[in-house]
């Protein structure tokens, strides 16, 4: 089992001194998915939207469990349960925080906000009153879909790969499923071995318009690069073949 943390750093907001960005890695004696990542490259909407919303909200939508932090206090419901010697400069110790109300990899909600405005979008999240336990901000209205407010249901993880996601969810009636997962471009979406539209829920991550029932979802990460370079590789390789059966044709005549 893998767990999310936010680490120490000073690429995000001097004033908390955490990294907060939503590159997925593994340390791999840990088993700790840092969500600041190692390389110091950035998708620039990502950054934006840390930048805008508060760090709490942030992180919640981030399904963050545990955050270091040269800071004394977070601004969310947590424990202290470490502290280390600093290594900077200053020497100033770092924090170890358990988030006590971290959000799941993935849930359910059926309070759908639709506003295709970004700018309202992160004044949306922002908002002391937006529960992103039982609100999610759409662009736009999935087609011939509405979620019922009274969602409710079952969320189940199959496998969990970096390219491959699989969960079966049960719904009482039809629901958002949003995953703490960037929509980040490449990724296709099935639901019962069907293809279905991915959506864009609270301004970066990953959604899914479900209807009632017992449902298989999985999500493969399939860039048109890879696809591209695939028919290309086939395409070589025929021509290549026909240049062959052509020479030696040409060879016995």
């Amino acid at each position: 089992m893998s767990l999310r943390a936010s680490l120490p750093s000073r690429g995000w907001r001097s004033q908390h001194r955490t990294c907060a960005s939503r590159v997925k890695t593994q340390h791999s004696r840990s088993n700790l998915e840092d969500i600041g990542g190692p390389s110091p490259l950035r998708l620039k909407q990502y950054e934006e939207w840390l930048k805008r919303l508060p760090p709490d909200r942030a992180w919640r939508l981030l399904n963050v469990k545990y955050v270091a932090s040269w800071q004394q206090f977070l601004d969310l419901p947590s424990e202290r349960i470490a502290e280390v010697p600093g290594t900077d400069k200053d020497k100033k110790p770092i924090y170890l925080y358990r988030v006590l109300e971290p959000l799941p990899r993935a849930w359910l909600t059926g309070r759908v906000i639709i506003e295709p405005d970004m700018e309202k979008t992160y004044q949306l999240l922002a908002a002391d009153g937006f529960d992103p336990a039982r609100q999610v901000v759409l662009a736009l209205q999935p087609e011939g879909f509405k979620a019922a407010e009274n969602c409710g249901g079952t969320v189940e993880w199959r496998r969990r790969e970096p390219e491959h996601l699989a969960l079966h969810v049960a719904v009482d009636n039809p629901c958002v499923l949003v995953l703490s997962e960037l929509d980040y471009p490449g990724w296709r979406a099935a639901v019962d071995g069907v293809s279905a539209p991915i959506l864009r829920t609270d301004g970066i991550l990953r959604g899914l318009a479900l209807p009632s029932g017992e449902h298989e979802v999985a999500f493969d990460y399939r860039p048109l690069s890879v696809s591209a370079g695939a028919v290309i590789s086939v395409l070589t390789l025929a021509l290549a073949a026909g240049l062959l059966v052509w020479g030696g044709r040409k060879n016995r005549s």
